[in-house]
This record gives structure tokens, C-alpha cells and sequence, in this order.
């Protein structure tokens, strides 16, 4: 007896026909017997379970009766508050727990009643305005219950009880969040969304399952999830959570946790084996795709927001690595070891062009700009190289947040001096010579692109010197070329290395930057890097 999408729908769980022998039962006949029923045994001058319920019979008929009331309309909210708490004293009150239940070593009692608990999160329908808050309410205390079970008794649990518990949970949450529903099924699956993925994900870990099975069964599902926000949320602070262990795991103690911290509003920490903790990693990492399918922007964005969080907890591991902390171990990875990871998502995220995901591209921009800034000592794959390089050539010229963010993040490309680097001059001319001639009112964050800008000038003023005629070619679309601002930037570059003229003074480079920098008077506003103030033009 459970939620019926779980068994005709998605067949996690076979129904068993010696069930719910009251279905068929008027839903009167239903409102008196589970009512009578729970409120005898919750009165406290009824006599104890050990009298009551003796037998395994007695027990599962009670349970035949007090699982039909999760399923009764929400107008008996009382009656359904009174079988949730009559559960939750059999789950964690020893003293007034059936002895059958007590001494049930295959536990199907307890699967009996998490199966019980389903039914509550079906579609209802309201028929008065207090309905759905009761509704919710209801809900959220089956949520709160079933995160305490999973923490405290996780441990006693069998792999077949916690088996079917995961399929519950999966077949409630598929549920609640199908595209397909609307309504007041839509305004429930809201009100629950953060809750419900709270407890799917803890509950998952604290399973410590490793059955391939199970794992591609929330593979699948959470396919028919990816729009509800709340996920991308809590897959943010899952994979930031195992991170944080893997890291002390392989770095030492003093980097990351020591145990497994999910940091939502209520911190909570997960006590799982070491070995567990790797693989539960990997897999979450990656159960939910590739990010750049995502269809919502928001949630693209949100996406990579905890992509960036990973990439920067490894960054930050290697900024300590040469830090004369105690209890290092290791050295931290590489550049190429992070891009084996995550290299993938960043290079596809910043080839993609797809209107509105403006954002989420921006910041993977910054997040691959960053990587390779704080690795340059690292001896890059040529492959990442040039895939850095072919992406960034396309950042470049995109306009908007994705260039602003290029310029932004790789103010240090040229001085990072990364083997082959000079390959993306042109673009990154053009670029400048986009930004640098418009007026504040058309950039955001003006003083900071404008003093980024300034010192990737200033890390090539001295190039014409050293080309001496060398001709530096403009590989740049025709459309891009075609641009007013393109054509300064042609300029500049035949001006200070055309194999006609001789190598140009650094007059010559100055006046090239003050032609971009177009105002006739510039000082530096506060904050900027560097030593640049504008001089008279």
C-alpha cells in the first residue's frame, strides 16, 4: 500500500495484492476506522501495545487500518496528523513500540510503514482555502521525520529496508515534480521542492549505497527534474559537501572537513566511509549531466555557480600547497588534473552561444580564466591549451557579459606567459578596442573593465619593439572586421608592426593606447591595479 505512480508508473516497487484490503471500503466506513483506531491506541489510558498488539496479525491489520489514513482528504487533517504521530512513535519510541515491530529482524513492518507515508503526497483535491496549508503542513512533518530516521538510524537499517526506502523516495519526488502536473499539484510541489531534495539527497548518502541499479534509476529520474531550482541547489551543496571531505582526504587535515558538512540553512554533518565518500563524489557529480544541456537559463546559471565552487576548492588547495602548514601530506593537483575534471563543461560552456544564457556563460568564463591563471606553472596539455585558446578567441567576440567577463578574468593572460599565448592578439585588440571607446553610460562596471582593459594594454606596448616588422595577421570573421572598432584596431597594429615601416618608438605605443582610451583627460579611479593615470591627449 503506497503512492500508486511508484508501482503503475515508474515500477520501482511491485504491488503486493495482499495490501490495502481496505481500497474498496466507502470512504465513511474509512473516516471511522482509522479515526476510532489511532485514537485508541495514542490514548494514553488504552493499554500498552504489548497487550493491544501482541502478534504479527495484529500488527499488520492495525497497519491495514492507519495506512488508509494518509490517504484520506485533507478536510481530516487531524486524523492524518494523529496516524503520523502514532508512526513516529513506533519508529522511535521503544516504549511504545508493538514487540512485534521490535522484533521484526527483517523489518518489514518499518517498510510498511515508510511505504504508509507515500500515500500522503499524492494529488488532493482542496476544497477550502486552508486545505493546501494543511496539506503542506502535513507534508513537511513526514519530511522532518524522515530526516531524523535517516540520521539516527542509518546505521541499523538493512540494505533491503533502505533499498525500498531510496524507490519511495524517488517515486514520491518523480511525484511531485513531473513536468506534466499543474495546479494545486504545482503550487504543493513548490512549497516542498527544497525539503523533498533535502532529505532524497541526505537519505541517499546516509544509504552508502553502491548498487549501479540504484544509481541509474535516480540517473534517469532526475531527468524529469533538471527545472525545478531547488535541485540545482541542493546538487550546489551536495557536491560541495563531498569535495570538502575529499579534499581532506587526499590533501591532509588541515584542507577541507572532517566529515561530510552540507551547508544549507541548517548545517548538517554526514559521518560516511572514506571509501564511499570518493565514489558518492564522482557519481553525484555527474547524475545530473552535463550541465550545458540545461534548458533554464536560471538554473544554468545556478549550475555553474557550483562548478566554479568545486574548481575554486581545488584552486585554493593548490594557492596553500607551498604554505609551511603542518600536516601536509601531498601536493595539490595540477592544472591538468582539474581540467581532466571539469575541462570538459568549461571549454563546451564558452564555445556555446545560446540567447540568455548570457550569465552562466560569463561565468564559466571567469572560472576557466581563473584556473589558468592561478596554474601557469603548471606544463598544460597542448589539447587544453588550445582548447582554452580557441574558447577564449570566441569570448572575445561575443558581445555583452561574455566579453566584459573575458577582459575582466585574463587582465594577467599575457603576463601569465602560457606557451602560446600571443596567438589570440587580434582578438583580444579587437576586444579592447570595443570596450575602451565606449562611454561609461554603455558598460556595466565601467572603472573595472576600463582598468582590466588598461593593463592588457599595457602588457603589450612593448611588442612592437620586440616583432620588430614582423606582420601580425588579423584572423578575425568578416562581419567583426567590418566593425568601426575593428578598424581601429587594424590600424594600430600596422602602425606598430607593418613590414613596411621601421620598428615604431614607444611614443609610438603610447599613442596608440591614448587613441583607444579616446577621453582626452582619464584618471585612474580608486580601486584600479596598477599605476595607470590618463595623461593629456
Amino acid at each position: 500500500m503506497f503512492l500508486n505512480h511508484i508501482s503503475k508508473q515508474l515500477h520501482l516497487i511491485p504491488e503486493d495484492p495482499c495490501t490495502n484490503v481496505l481500497l474498496h471500503f466507502s470512504l465513511p466506513v474509512k473516516k471511522i476506522l482509522v479515526g476510532q483506531t489511532v485514537t485508541f491506541l495514542l490514548d494514553s489510558a488504552s493499554p500498552p501495545p504489548r497487550i493491544t498488539l501482541p502478534t504479527p496479525t495484529h500488527v499488520d491489520w492495525t497497519l491495514e487500518c492507519v495506512g488508509q489514513g494518509f490517504s484520506l482528504p485533507i478536510e481530516d487533517h487531524a486524523t492524518i496528523d494523529a496516524c503520523i504521530e502514532l508512526y513516529r512513535r513506533w519508529l522511535f519510541d521503544q516504549e511504545h513500540r508493538p514487540p512485534p515491530v521490535a522484533d521484526d529482524a527483517s523489518q518489514g513492518f518499518i517498510q510498511k510503514m515508510l511505504k504508509h507515508f507515500s500515500l500522503l503526497f499524492g494529488p488532493r483535491r482542496y476544497t477550502e482555502k486552508d486545505q493546501f496549508d494543511h496539506h503542506a503542513r502535513l507534508c513537511h512533518k513526514v519530511l522532518d521525520l524522515f530526516t531524523r530516521y535517516a540520521r539516527t538510524s542509518y546505521k541499523s537499517l538493512s540494505a533491503e529496508t533502505w533499498e525500498v526506502w531510496l524507490r519511495l523516495l524517488l517515486g514520491i519526488t518523480d511525484c511531485l515534480f513531473l513536468r506534466t502536473i499543474g495546479g494545486e499539484s504545482e503550487a504543493l510541489s513548490q512549497a516542498l521542492a527544497s525539503h523533498m531534495f533535502q532529505v532524497v539527497f541526505e537519505s541517499w548518502l546516509l544509504s552508502q549505497t553502491r548498487s549501479n541499479e540504484m544509481w541509474s534509476t535516480l540517473a534517469t529520474l532526475i531527468k524529469n527534474w533538471l527545472h525545478v531550482m531547488a535541485l540545482m541547489v541542493e546538487w550546489n551543496a551536495i557536491c560541495s559537501a563531498l569535495a570538502g571531505r575529499v579534499f581532506a582526504l587526499l590533501y591532509g587535515p588541515a584542507e577541507g572537513t572532517s566529515q561530510v558538512v552540507v551547508r544549507r540553512e541548517q548545517v548538517s554533518s554526514l559521518s560516511l566511509a572514506d571509501d564511499f565518500v570518493f565514489f558518492a563524489w564522482y557519481r553525484m557529480l555527474h547524475i545530473v549531466g552535463n550541465p550545458n544541456a540545461l534548458l533554464d537559463p536560471r538554473i544554468y546559471l545556478k549550475a555553474m555557480e557550483g562548478v566554479q565552487s568545486l574548481v575554486s576548492g581545488f584552486l585554493n588547495v593548490v594557492n596553500r600547497d607551498n604554505s609551511k602548514k603542518p600536516h601536509r601530506r601531498v601536493n595539490g593537483p595540477d592544472g591538468n588534473t582539474i581540467l581532466h575534471i571539469f575541462g570538459g563543461w568549461l571549454f563546451e560552456a564558452l564555445k556555446l552561444s545560446r540567447p540568455n544564457f548570457e550569465d552562466g556563460t560569463a561565468l564559466a568564463v571567469e572560472t576557466m580564466c581563473d584556473l589558468f591563471h592561478v596554474k601557469r606553472h603548471s606544463k598544460f596539455d597542448r589539447l587544453y591549451l588550445a582548447s582554452y585558446y580557441d574558447s577564449l578567441a570566441d569570448a572575445l567576440q561575443k558581445e555583452g557579459k561574455v566579453m566584459l567577463s573575458c577582459l575582466l578574468h585574463s587582465k594577467h593572460f599575457f603576463a601569465d606567459e602560457l606557451d602560446g599565448c600571443r596567438v589570440l592578439l587580434p582578438h583580444f585588440i579587437y576586444a579592447l578596442s570595443t570596450q575602451l571607446t565606449k562611454s561609461k553610460s554603455g558598460v556595466s562596471h565601467f572603472d573595472q573593465v576600463r582598468g582590466a582593459c588598461v593593463r592588457i594594454l599595457a602588457s603589450l606596448l612593448s611588442l612592437p619593439a620586440y616583432y620588430g616588422q614582423t606582420r601580425l595577421h588579423m584572423r578575425l570573421p568578416r562581419e567583426v572586421q567590418a566593425r568601426e572598432e575593428a578598424a581601429l584596431a587594424v590600424e594600430i597594429l600596422s602602425r606598430s608592426a607593418g613590414p613596411s615601416e621601421s620598428v615604431p618608438p614607444p611614443e609610438m605605443a603610447s599613442y596608440a593606447a591614448v587613441r583607444l582610451s579616446c577621453p582626452p583627460v582619464e584618471m585612474a579611479p580608486h580601486g584600479w591595479e596598477g599605476s595607470y593615470s590618463g595623461e593629456s591627449g
